[in-house]
């Protein structure tokens, strides 16, 4: 069987600390607080149809698109998603200083100093999720990322976001991203508190059917809307073999 990967994550491959800070630099001016983000990993089926994918783009956008001051909640998709233990990760960039002037010696000093955090909380974030595989945990009922779990809760997933948005500073914007099939057959009757909050939904394409896939996103649009999103996105999570 081939194991699978990101397209977009083989760019990522290795930790490129000058390309986050330079892409974040000119974004904390506007935000400078950070965002709050939830990034959901579907895990309900075999780490290799999906679950690779979900924490190879999680690292990616970890070291590419996230930026300075965000605090990022990394949350497990999974038939019981709402648990309090399906929360696997959390990183804290810091924030970024810039000097005053040319003149300000010990401003630059202190920017220096941010940089260099923001680098070293990139490079735990990194550690912490390349600690999710199937090679590095010991395989156990509540989390053997070898196979999917029995079904999926989608709902529990987004009610756990729900809250820690709601808990979160209500001066950060609000991001909730997902690698998923989008597929729930637990069909819990909650409708969660998004308001606000930027969607962005990998979309992982496991069946051949195109119309069932297009029928999803229009019906997880129409829910994510209900629920006061702001914006929803889709994308697509295109995988290829892993060379070697």
């Amino acid at each position: 069987m081939h194991a699978l990967i990101l397209a977009a994550a083989l760019a990522a491959a290795s930790l490129l600390p000058s390309t986050l800070v330079r892409a974040g630099t000119a974004v904390a001016a506007a935000t400078p607080a950070g965002r709050a983000v939830v990034f959901g990993v579907d895990r309900t089926d075999t780490w290799d149809r999906m679950t690779r994918i979900g924490m190879a783009l999680a690292e990616q956008t970890l070291l590419h698109d996230l930026r300075p001051g965000d605090q990022i909640l990394y949350r497990w998709i999974s038939d019981r998603s709402y648990a309090a233990d399906q929360a696997f990760a959390q990183v804290h960039l810091p924030a970024l200083s810039a000097a005053k002037s040319q003149l300000d010696h010990r401003g630059k000093l202190e920017a220096a100093r941010t940089r260099q955090a923001l680098i070293s909380a990139a490079g735990q974030g990194r550690a912490q999720l390349r600690r999710f595989t199937p090679e590095a945990l010991p395989a156990s009922p509540a989390l053997d990322l070898r196979k999917g779990t029995k079904s999926t809760d989608l709902i529990g997933f987004l009610t756990a976001a729900a809250e820690y948005f709601a808990q979160s500073d209500a001066a950060r914007p609000r991001q909730l991203v997902m690698v998923s099939d989008l597929e729930d057959n637990r069909r819990f009757a909650v409708k969660p508190n998004l308001a606000g909050v930027a969607v962005l939904v990998y979309s992982v394409s496991l069946r051949a059917d195109p119309d069932k896939g297009q029928k999803l996103r229009e019906q997880w649009t129409q829910f994510f809307t209900q629920c006061g999103a702001r914006a929803v996105e889709f994308r697509p999570a295109m995988a290829v073999p892993e060379p070697g």
